[in-house]
């Protein structure tokens, strides 16, 4: 505030910075009317919906679809223009609506329609396009370099990475837990040998182990003693399931002399 003693007047001054929360880019949905659906303006206030608002813009009953549309019931654009696109869509929380709705044409047959408004990603559309997104959130300049952005843009590398291995996110993110925690094993028997009781072992791998085994590796380690002896295997990693492969028990390739033939019942140590 500042004071002007020649006047006698007090001035104020407010300052502000318009900071956008998001990007949103615009479509000619907005001003695309193809099948000539009339259109009312605010005055003329619900006049889609009817008298007593009555109408719900049904896809099956003309009685109770929209008659006409307008600022608050834009569905201007005609179902057809997405591929694939039907009745039972929900489409995502964001979005306009993502719903189509009945709307009586001039001649006062119905059509499916859907909303012309904002999407955060429109649905696929025919011809090849495929989906456009339309909104984009922008991060305040605060929050870049936090912990919180780290971790979020960690996670965000994590899963996109997985997506494009074999095993899905979920069996990715376990190996990845296991490549920090370490892997716990049983080395079984696909049936039991004659010439001792049916019987297994269990070994357990190191964090620095496991990690070896996700960059490919071969891993070797002893098991635990049962039935008065133990085994030295060696092991790698399925690329496609992610489990466990024994390759050599006791220095012998495949099935080892009491009939160790396989690893199971692998997770995080």
């Amino acid at each position: 505030m500042q004071y002007d003693g020649e006047k006698g007047v007090m001035y104020a001054q407010r300052w502000t910075w318009a900071v956008p929360l998001e990007l949103i880019y615009m479509t000619p949905l907005t001003k695309w009317n193809p099948r000539q659906l009339n259109v009312f303006s605010d005055e003329q206030g619900m006049a889609p919906t009817g008298p007593g608002n009555n109408r719900t813009g049904s896809t099956t009953d003309s009685s109770l679809a929209y008659n006409g549309v307008s600022t608050r019931f834009d569905y201007k654009t005609p179902v057809e223009f997405f591929e694939g696109y039907g009745v039972g869509n929900n489409g995502d929380p964001a979005d306009t609506s993502a719903r189509p709705k009945g709307v009586l044409g001039p001649d006062g047959k119905l059509q499916l329609m859907v909303a012309s408004g904002t999407w955060s990603s429109l649905p696929s559309i025919g011809g090849g396009v495929g989906k456009v997104r339309q909104r984009y959130p922008v991060a305040p300049v605060h929050w870049h370099g936090s912990t919180g952005f780290k971790e979020t843009r960690a996670l965000t590398r994590v899963v996109d990475t997985a997506l494009e291995l074999e095993g899905g996110v979920v069996g990715v993110l376990g190996r990845m837990r296991q490549s920090r925690r370490g892997i716990r094993a049983t080395l079984s028997v696909s049936s039991s040998a004659a010439s001792v009781p049916s019987h297994i072992h269990d070994f357990t791998l190191a964090a620095w182990q496991a990690a070896q085994l996700e960059s490919g590796g071969i891993v070797e380690v002893s098991t635990t003693t049962e039935e008065g002896h133990s085994h030295r295997v060696k092991v790698r990693r399925d690329a496609t399931t992610g489990g466990l492969v024994l390759l050599e028990c006791d220095s012998t390739a495949g099935e080892c002399w009491d009939g160790h033939d396989k690893v199971d019942a692998v997770s995080a140590a």
